[in-house]
């Protein structure tokens, strides 16, 4: 297949450790060990591509789809109240919605699926974030 200069080849980890081991600490262009490349020209900003794990999310992103995401840098980041990121956490990566904390520490994480309570979350456990940009689903 020719490239097309207009598209951008995205790897699909399948593994949110391999996420967490080498897409976070700048090795995405180095790193080898992905399963697929994908030509996605609805996604020209982002960085990767991953499996979601769960139905958390659900129905806006349900287990199976793959989503894109943005690397952002955790030194200057800045939230968007209601948008959904990917976070490194010591318990994993999450995918969530974000709002306000009880205060300037904490955010509120948010699950589409209402059968996943909401809860706080320090900002210090969060290692890494990812703005999440769409996903492709299968029916």
């Amino acid at each position: 297949m020719p490239h097309n200069k207009s598209f951008r080849i995205y790897r699909i980890y399948q593994d949110s450790l391999l996420l967490i081991n080498h897409i976070f600490h700048c090795f995405l262009d180095a790193f080898h060990d992905y399963t697929e490349y994908f030509s996605l020209p609805l996604f020209k900003e982002a960085d990767f591509l991953i499996p979601v794990k769960d139905n958390s999310m659900a129905p806006h992103y349900k287990g199976g789809d793959i989503i894109a995401c943005k690397t952002l840098s955790c030194k200057s980041l800045f939230f968007q109240w209601n948008k959904v990121y990917l976070l490194l956490t010591p318990q994993g990566a999450l995918i969530k919605r974000i709002y306000p904390g009880e205060d300037e520490q904490h955010v509120m994480l948010v699950s589409d699926n209402t059968d996943y309570p909401p809860f706080q979350l320090d900002h210090s456990l969060i290692s890494n974030v990812a703005l999440v940009l769409g996903s492709l689903s299968v029916e």
